[in-house]
């Protein structure tokens, strides 16, 4: 409710307060006893009578109000006061204006609401639910003991999280987070940030001021779990290094080493498994609809017929049929890579889809099962596969000849060049000579 005051009869009389306030009007009697005027917006009026001593502490609460538009409640509240001059030189003080304050033991400045004790502001303009909190300028805290005294526009769920001057923007819930970067989302418990825009969610995550890491997204458990980064560091061609005596990563002129250029990838930390559809005692057309699941086990009572569903161009899964048989009917338009096995005891099938086509490859089995096709071949009523292998020959004319065909390849190689004319010396005796007897490279033929 906003509180209106006027300072004649005459003005009492006359205006008339808006919806939301009331109008009040102190009138000292003749008599030294003061009367408390009040008007509502549908011009009804009240008074409250006493003597000046006894109404002094409302029309004292009353006159803050309606100068400074603010209410306080309770006991060792602190005001900011700003200090400055009027239009004469003279020097003046203002208080904070449009303050709620309940509670005890608070320092507060302008614009501020605050309902907890021991919190403490400046610069105005925040919102404070809690105790302790230690605040500076657009900032909303819901909790105790945050410590957030140089960086605005700042969101705070929780407990005991705090935040450097480059926190600005951020947004913490949870409890003993620490906030060094801009626009950073923290959830969850003991979280550190300094990487601009980075979304953390876990507990005890520490996430380094690497351009690579800025604007991602982390989840984790002392160890970042999962990973979706955005971009990729790279170095900045307006850093110079001689303006950056200390090595700190950034020039004189503000220029960091590495920056962050668009780039996307993601990590994960142990098993990323996918779901799995059970069909047992199957019969007739199966879905394998990959809206859903990504991995099917078949185990078929009679003919089965898999069917693809919600697949789109670059989607893989995994078909594992048990005791399969002759009982699956493969789909014709699907394109094999590789011979099409007889089913085992297990059958494990990697499947993919480019573009329109459906591609399947074998990539186990386990059991007894036989090669169902060579180049397209089916075994006889022995099981017998019989493939014609073509004849290979050469030719009148040198050149191989396959199935009767000249691949026009010569069978012989070229002649190479003549080697030169050698020379063997040879010792002829009935004992083997001494090595040293006879020269170099001779050779000895028993007698």
């Amino acid at each position: 409710m906003q509180i209106l005051q006027v300072k004649t009869a005459e003005d009492f009389s006359n205006v008339t307060p808006p919806v939301g306030s009331v109008l009040l009007y102190p009138q000292i009697n003749e008599d030294g006893t003061v009367s408390l005027h009040a008007k509502k917006p549908d011009g009804s009026t009240s008074v409250i009578s006493g003597n000046d001593a006894s109404l002094a502490p409302m029309l004292e609460v009353m006159e803050f109000i309606a100068d400074n538009h603010s209410l306080i409640v309770g006991f060792d509240n602190i005001p900011v006061i700003t200090e400055g001059t009027d239009d004469d030189g003279n020097p003046t003080q203002e208080l904070p204006f449009q303050a709620i304050v309940i509670g005890d033991g608070n320092t507060y400045g302008p614009g501020v609401y605050m309902r907890g004790n021991g919190n403490t502001n400046t610069l105005g303009f925040v919102t404070v639910t809690g105790h302790n909190n230690k605040t500076y300028q657009f900032q909303t805290f819901i909790g105790d003991n945050n410590d957030f005294q140089t960086a605005v526009n700042v969101t705070v769920i929780g407990n005991s999280n705090k935040g450097n001057d480059q926190a600005y923007g951020s947004l913490i819930l949870g409890d003993m987070n620490t906030a060094n970067a801009r626009f950073a989302v923290i959830g969850g418990y003991k979280n550190t940030v300094s990487a601009r825009g980075a979304r953390v969610f876990g507990r005890y995550l520490t996430i380094s001021n690497d351009p690579a890491n800025e604007y991602g997204f982390f989840t984790g458990e002392k160890e970042i779990g999962f990973a979706s980064r955005v971009n990729k560091k790279v170095l900045n061609p307006l850093y110079n290094p001689t303006l950056d005596t200390g090595k700190t990563g950034t020039d004189s002129k503000g220029e960091r080493q590495y920056i962050p250029k668009l780039a996307f990838s993601a990590q994960y930390r142990g098993r990323l498994t996918g779901t799995t559809l059970e069909v047992t005692g199957a019969s007739g057309l199966v879905s394998l609809d990959h809206d859903h699941y990504n991995r099917w086990k078949i185990t078929p009572t009679a003919a089965v017929i898999p069917e693809l569903e919600n697949w789109l161009d670059n989607d893989e899964g995994e078909l594992i049929i048990y005791n399969g048989g002759s009982k699956i009917q493969w789909p014709a338009e699907w394109n094999w890579i590789g011979d099409i096995p007889e089913l085992g005891t297990v059958n494990i099938f990697e499947l993919k889809k480019i573009d329109n086509s459906i591609h399947i490859k074998d990539k186990m089995t386990a059991g007894s099962g036989n090669v169902k096709s060579v180049n397209n071949t089916a075994p006889d009523e022995n099981g017998n596969i019989n493939v014609t292998i073509p004849s290979i020959e050469i030719g009148n004319n040198g050149n191989w000849f396959i199935g009767g065909v000249d691949t026009g390849s010569p069978a012989r190689g070229q002649t190479g060049n003549s080697g030169l004319d050698g020379t063997i010396t040879a010792v002829l005796s009935a004992t083997e000579p001494n090595a040293s007897s006879y020269p170099e490279g001779a050779i000895w033929i028993k007698r």
